[in-house]
């Protein structure tokens, strides 16, 4: 069988014209920022909102002790985050510093910690990718969190769940992670 070269040009024109057009890249998703809120019904961290001192992750702290600086002037109840989709690092919304989010699941055993410029400095095995968001809930690595407490009024030290007894703490509480999202954020550099 013979095919003529305008026979050819002819078939491969109309399989071209036939063929789906090229898609644009999509357009990358939009940065949400969100605050934290611990829910587990009946414990002592249920209803207490993800802070940020002294390089660490706390939930249930005065406000005072969190020693935010915002750029309204205003005392920050609770710490404003978000996660970058490609790649799960998460961050503290600060305009001047990244204030990078981590968890240490060597010798921390899964402690959540951050870290700025000049401020506490991950440890060697720290994680900085895998915060994950899930049906507005937040995962480290597929893994929800738990609370522990440091003492009468100190709040909670949070930790990715999975380590009974975490660094020798006591009655810690596994919870929800839900995130509440603002649409007008302030940002606000935490205590290193």
């Amino acid at each position: 069988m013979q095919f003529t070269t305008a026979t050819l040009l002819s078939v491969v024109s109309a399989l071209a014209a036939a063929a789906p057009a090229p898609q644009a890249d999509p357009a990358p998703a939009p940065v949400r920022f969100f605050a934290i809120l611990a829910l587990q019904s009946g414990s002592s961290v249920h209803l207490n909102n993800w802070q940020a001192s002294k390089g660490g992750i706390l939930a249930g702290i005065d406000p005072v002790a969190q020693n935010a600086t915002c750029d309204d002037g205003s005392l920050a109840p609770m710490a404003t985050f978000n996660v970058r989709v490609d790649d799960g690092a998460m961050f503290l919304l600060e305009d001047k510093l990244e204030q990078r989010l981590w968890v240490d699941r060597g010798m921390g055993q899964g402690i959540v910690r951050y870290s700025a410029n000049g401020g506490t400095q991950p440890s060697r095995q720290a994680e900085i990718t895998g915060f994950e968001v899930v049906n507005d809930e937040l995962l480290f690595k597929g893994q929800p969190f738990q609370a522990c407490p440091n003492g009468e009024g100190l709040g909670h030290t949070i930790f990715v769940n999975g380590t009974v007894n975490p660094a020798g703490r006591q009655d810690c509480t596994a919870f929800k992670a839900q995130l509440i999202y603002d649409e007008t954020p302030t940002s606000c550099n935490y205590s290193n």
